[in-house]
């Protein structure tokens, strides 16, 4: 079975859909300009809640949000990630209901993590 599965997950590493999500992904890593728009991103969401949830928040500052998340968004480097991110997933999703569909229960649900944080 072992050997099963490891040969499963090297086919799954070595799929295109995987090479161009790690490529991607690496991608992602080394532009600092989409990196820093992250992290922009994430800054200002976080200040933005704080700011609502205190009774402080300014449309100029909604609209300063959604110019830096439109350009995350419309980021070249970005928009490649989500794209080949999303091409993965559904790969991930194929092989999930073949392996659901030969054990006869959704394999996913019985191997993910518990989300009730045990």
């Amino acid at each position: 079975m072992q050997k099963a599965i490891d040969n499963f997950v090297a086919e799954l590493k070595a799929s295109e859909q995987a090479g161009n999500f790690y490529t991607a992904r690496k991608a992602f890593e080394t532009d600092d300009t989409a990196r820093d728009l992250m992290t922009r991103l994430n800054t200002m969401t976080y200040e933005l809640s704080r700011k609502q949830q205190e009774g402080k928040l300014e449309d100029n500052e909604l609209q300063l949000y959604r110019d830096v998340q439109n350009e995350f968004r419309t980021n070249d480097t970005v928009a490649a990630l989500e794209q080949s991110e999303n091409i993965f997933t559904e790969l991930l999703k194929e092989c999930n209901a073949a392996i659901s569909e030969e054990i006869r229960m959704d394999f996913a649900a019985q191997v993910a993590p518990s989300q009730c944080g045990c």
